[in-house]
């Protein structure tokens, strides 16, 4: 594909078909579900599905898998926390990466049930 923007040329720009839904109501987001409640057993604790609207390497999976979720183990409690991925100096918290750690810990203690 090759277009023009404010007079720079473009190349190499690819478009990607839409990942397939994945079943918010299965067996595998239900683990998903269970190990965020088993990692943050917070009072009043919301999990939901919603729309990832970045490009990511699920589009690789999606034709091996079922279901590929697309999920970050990171709390976000406020704007200023997203602001900081993909963007200059992109981060995340420090204090964060022990409950990410053991989000997948306890995730791949999940699945090992199935």
């Amino acid at each position: 594909v090759q277009a023009t923007v404010d007079g720079a040329a473009l190349a190499g720009a690819q478009a990607v078909d839409p990942s397939p839904v994945a079943d918010a109501f299965g067996t595998e987001y239900g683990l998903i579900e269970r190990s965020i409640r088993q990692t943050w057993d917070l009072p009043g604790l919301l999990v939901s599905p919603y729309l990832v609207i970045g490009g990511t390497d699920s589009k690789w999976f999606a034709p091996i898998a079922r279901n590929v979720y697309r999920f970050t183990a990171l709390r976000v409690e406020s704007a200023a926390d997203a602001a900081r991925w993909h963007g200059v100096n992109e981060r995340v918290l420090v204090s964060e990466l022990p409950g990410t750690i053991t989000f997948f810990h306890q995730l791949l203690g999940n699945v090992e049930e199935l």
